[in-house]
């Protein structure tokens, strides 16, 4: 997961009546149009909010048997004050999330979603509840520890010039993948991107390169 650039991270409120979708992506199977009609008196009326959920350590978990999150709450106020009942839909994947809730799956997606200008023809966001940063994540040199920091730090990568011949994973149906191909414009110099399943999300992709690694090391030898 790579992007050096500052990013707007939003709830994204998208009732499906509500918003337009004009440009589908490439995948012949993602809804290309809301394929529902329902609007908000329609959903009070039902009596339930059916919210399309990732299931991470910020937006949604469960921690000895309490369910936390901060798209989970936000998401608890909305509903309190809409005075109807949340149903919450656990989802993994961008694009199969877009996909649900055009289907009528769900009424309103929680995501930490990059604003886009691709998404932005097909989803409508709420305001950005805060601005983050995209980071370059990488392993730390064998024995750091015992080595001064500024030997450390000459042997990560700091310069996105030095990203040039090397692999990034990214998430499937992200925008990192984006951030790379214009980065790789930019340094003139092409980084391989590897696009991991879109059903992963970026924390178990984190741990699952960093213990490949890991384990390549210990193999070495």
């Amino acid at each position: 997961m790579t992007q050096r650039c500052g990013l707007s991270v939003s709830l994204l409120f998208a009732l499906s009546c509500l918003y337009s979708c004009q440009k589908p992506v490439a995948k012949d199977e993602f809804a290309k149009e809301p394929q529902v009609e329902l609007d908000l008196d329609a959903i009070r009326k039902r009596g339930n909010l059916v919210a399309l959920v990732d299931n991470n350590s910020i937006s949604y978990f469960i921690y000895k048997g309490r369910t936390m999150g901060y798209e989970y709450e936000l998401l608890r106020r909305l509903t309190k004050s809409l005075n109807v009942e949340l149903k919450v839909k656990l989802v993994s994947g961008i694009e199969q999330a877009i996909d649900m809730l055009n289907k009528g799956e769900g009424d309103i997606l929680a995501f930490p979603l990059t604003i886009t200008q691709e998404r932005t023809q097909y989803l409508n966001f709420t305001d950005s509840q805060f601005n983050t940063h995209q980071v370059l994540v990488q392993k730390k040199p064998a024995n750091w520890r015992m080595q001064p920091p500024e030997v450390v730090n000459k042997k990560l990568i700091r310069n996105p010039v030095q990203l040039i011949g090397k692999e990034v994973h990214v998430l499937k149906g992200s925008s990192f993948k984006d951030r790379m191909v214009n980065l790789s414009s930019e340094i003139g110099g092409q980084i391989k991107i590897i696009e991991d399943s879109a059903s992963a999300e970026t924390e178990a992709l984190i741990r699952e390169k960093l213990l490949k690694i890991v384990l390549r090391q210990k193999q070495k030898p």
